[in-house]
């Protein structure tokens, strides 16, 4: 099987990943992120990591939550 097959029938997309924005909690949306540039070394790309504590309820998740 290729990549591309798999990456096709993968629940990850663009579509999705848009699709998302309108029903996350605004706390949850614009978290910090950076260029890690060890990260990016090793892996030789840029490689940016998103803060995803840096929220009211300091949890990347916030799903059964309520503040």
């Amino acid at each position: 099987m290729s990549i591309k097959m798999k990456l096709e029938n993968h629940r990850l997309s663009i579509q999705n990943i848009k699709d998302s924005v309108d029903i996350i909690d605004d706390v949850f949306l614009n978290t910090p992120q950076y260029i890690n540039p060890g990260l990016s070394k090793i892996f030789d790309l840029q490689l940016t990591v998103k803060i995803e504590t840096a929220n009211p309820i300091r949890c990347f998740s916030g799903s059964n939550t309520s503040m």
